[in-house]
């Protein structure tokens, strides 16, 4: 269990609707030597299985057929970081398998925040925050702090003649979320950047956050 953090499985476990606390030990294993075992607090009237608690747990998507390069044009280097030696390609993309076998994606690895060992998908945090009535837009980004290695800072598009405020989106969140996935700045912006296709140009919001520092 060398290579897997239980604080990162903690935090995808309490991701889960239906799950109250986690906790992840080592269990003894013959072929592994030591494997994730997980204890866990279900909400009352739960009925959440250990199937459904291992099906939840993200884990980066690997494809692999006819359909799927074997690496990069003349870029050694990349890859061999994509593929492993069977020619798998990871992807980056975290998911999960429901019950019915349906495939999610929760977010790309590249943009979890890590927050004190903890691992906070963006995506989750600019869901809720869309449910306010006053936001028209939101984007969370990585916010560098010496203490932490990261924490989750949002960048807010309001509705107009909102005068919503930095206070009232922490506490909007603040009630919904884990401790450790808490918004700790707000920055208002006229709009989001965002590609033709209507993906978040987080990169540019990283640069405007970090020169603002």
């Amino acid at each position: 269990m060398d290579n897997v953090p239980p604080a990162e499985l903690e935090a995808l476990l309490l991701n889960h609707p239906d799950i109250l606390d986690a906790a992840v030990i080592p269990f003894p294993d013959k072929e592994a030597g030591q494997c994730p075992m997980a204890y866990i607090s279900r909400k009352p009237e739960s009925d959440l299985s250990q199937k459904q608690v291992i099906n939840f747990i993200s884990e980066q998507l690997w494809l692999k057929g006819p359909s799927i390069a074997k690496g990069y044009f003349k870029n050694e280097e990349a890859t061999k970081e994509c593929f492993n030696l069977q020619g798998w390609l990871k992807t980056g993309d975290l998911c999960y398998i429901d019950d019915d076998g349906f495939l999610f994606t929760v977010d790309r690895l590249k943009e979890l925040i890590k927050y004190k060992g903890y691992q906070v998908p963006p995506a989750e945090l600019e869901a809720l925050l869309l449910n306010h009535p006053d936001i028209l837009d939101a984007a969370v980004i990585p916010l560098p702090d010496k203490e932490a290695g990261q924490c989750p800072m949002a960048y807010i598009s309001r509705k107009p003649e909102s005068d919503l405020s930095q206070k009232q989106v922490i506490n909007f969140i603040s009630e919904q979320v884990a401790p450790y996935k808490k918004i700790r700045k707000v920055a208002f912006i006229d709009s989001i950047p965002k590609t033709p296709s209507g993906k978040i140009l987080r990169k540019d919001l990283i640069k405007l956050a970090s020169s603002k520092l």
